[in-house]
């Protein structure tokens, strides 16, 4: 990596690299996270519906047998329980929250950058004091993030060692 003389030229670097690294990181992983939270909440949700349909339609005859329907009767509820034990450690939907806002805060200082920038374009002095400024408001937002994170994953200890 080499310095930039220009400071127009390393401010539009900077915020290129926030548009390709920070900006995709962030969305990249709330789409994880939201992903993750929806499929064990849905898994969680049918496999304890499911559980309770197949209880009311099992005979009393595949209760006493070792039946398909009395070994998805024992499954299920796991299934259930498995999904529901990912979301109560894993906090998939908080951390999902917590990124997003980590998302919308970088995407803010990008749409800010494009607008300040045509207004100091001419004076070298203005573009290095905003980029330092923008560095360090990326640093404090990053900084943000990494206390929040270490909230939701010290709530997922305590709910552990609750359990």
């Amino acid at each position: 990596m080499s310095l930039i003389a220009k400071p127009g030229e390393a401010l539009e670097r900077y915020v290129t690299e926030l548009e390709t690294d920070y900006l995709h990181w962030y969305e990249f992983s709330v789409k994880l996270n939201f992903g993750g939270w929806q499929v064990a909440q849905t898994t969680a949700m049918l496999a304890s519906f499911g559980a309770a349909v197949l209880a009311a339609l099992l005979t009393e005859e595949q209760f006493k047998t070792f039946s398909v329907g009395r070994i998805f009767l024992v499954i299920l509820p796991l299934v259930a329980s498995l999904a529901s034990t990912v979301l109560g450690q894993m906090r998939p939907r908080e951390i999902m929250l917590v990124r997003d806002a980590g998302r919308e805060a970088i995407q803010n200082l990008i749409a800010e950058a494009r607008a300040t920038y045509p207004g100091i374009m001419d004076n070298d002095a203005e573009i290095a004091a905003y980029h330092q400024q923008l560095v360090k408001r990326v640093s404090a937002i990053e900084q943000a993030q990494s206390m929040e994170f270490a909230k939701a994953s010290a709530a997922q200890r305590t709910t552990a060692a609750s359990t």
